[in-house]
């Protein structure tokens, strides 16, 4: 597992998803969600700064 993915940026989405990036690591937040069998993943959270 990649730093990227045990990294997740805190908001109050944070919350709702234990995975919230922002908009600026999208690329972060794919990787997270593409090996959601590892990472646990069911969904992501992209949210503007």
């Amino acid at each position: 597992m990649t730093s990227a993915m045990k990294a997740f940026e805190s908001c109050s989405a944070r919350r709702a998803s234990p995975h919230t990036f922002g908009l600026d690591r999208m690329e972060d937040a794919y990787e997270v969600f593409a090996h959601g069998t590892t990472t646990g993943a069911l969904k992501v959270v992209l949210y503007r700064e």
